[in-house]
């Protein structure tokens, strides 16, 4: 199976994974994100393209990242991993509520 984005629609190698991480890097303005990287615990830096559409569990806009990154606040990621390695994030959740 191809890993692609088409319209709308993800075509996956794998099933979903949830980490938690600080947000590092952020590439985008203040309405979209074309990809955002973590720093996870163990100091990997995992680095995600946003599923089209893709909003904060609350409902607040994808680019709500820019202020986690200035903030430091923690961020939870949902994604899938395609079959060419890309981590698509399908959901992206404020664990600290």
């Amino acid at each position: 199976m191809a890993g692609v984005l088409t319209g709308g629609l993800v075509s996956c190698a794998s099933a979903q994974e949830t980490v938690t991480g600080i947000v590092v890097e952020v590439e985008g303005d203040l309405t979209t994100v074309s990809r955002f990287v973590l720093v996870l615990p163990d100091g990997t830096r995992p680095e995600f393209v946003p599923s089209p559409g893709i909003l904060f569990h609350d409902r607040a806009p994808i680019s709500h990242l820019q202020d986690h990154l200035r903030s430091g606040a923690p961020v939870e990621v949902v994604f899938e991993t395609l079959d060419d390695g890309t981590l698509v994030a399908i959901e992206v959740f404020d664990p600290t509520g």
